[in-house]
């Protein structure tokens, strides 16, 4: 985390109806154990708001149980990916970031300066339930990584430019 005490802030996870209990729960019902150093990576990551590096969490996590290793976090990121639980989200420079997963999450993720932000747009609900009735596919869900410059890069760039001229 990057400001105040790693551990220590707000769970978020819990704006999104998800808690530590029921992430465990989860593990456990898909044969995993429910281990003690898991529950110190997912209370870690819940008290995260939007987007986060894997070298975040393992800089908190050695902060606050430092018997706890990077191959550790590592393995509980991608296990929780895996279970639907945690969304993975590439970035245009081949780098990736990870944010709780909320229900058909879209992204903006800028080339230059690689943030990423949440975005909604109910028209592609409809375009998709249109795609499912056309196509007879049963959609379960989707995925949408939408690339470009965000409005400070385009500014620095404009101004950039400006300058050379």
């Amino acid at each position: 985390m990057n400001k105040g005490q790693p551990g220590t802030g707000p769970l978020v996870g819990a704006e999104f109806g998800i808690s530590a209990e029921k992430i465990m729960e989860t593990l456990g019902q898909a044969g995993y154990k429910s281990t003690s150093t898991r529950r110190v990576v997912v209370d870690l990551i819940l008290r995260r708001a939007g987007y986060f590096t894997a070298a975040g969490l393992c800089e908190d996590t050695r902060l606050i149980a430092p018997g706890i290793g990077r191959a550790t976090v590592f393995r509980t990121l991608d296990l929780l990916n895996e279970l639907g639980l945690l969304e993975k989200v590439h970035l245009a420079d081949g780098s990736h970031r990870y944010t709780i997963c909320q229900s058909q999450r879209h992204h903006l993720i800028c080339a230059s300066c690689g943030s990423a932000s949440f975005f909604e747009e109910s028209s592609l609900s409809d375009l998709l339930q249109q795609l499912a009735q056309r196509t007879r596919f049963q959609i379960r869900g989707h995925r949408l990584e939408v690339f470009g410059v965000c409005e400070k890069c385009q500014t620095t760039e404009a101004q950039s430019l400006a300058l050379a001229t």
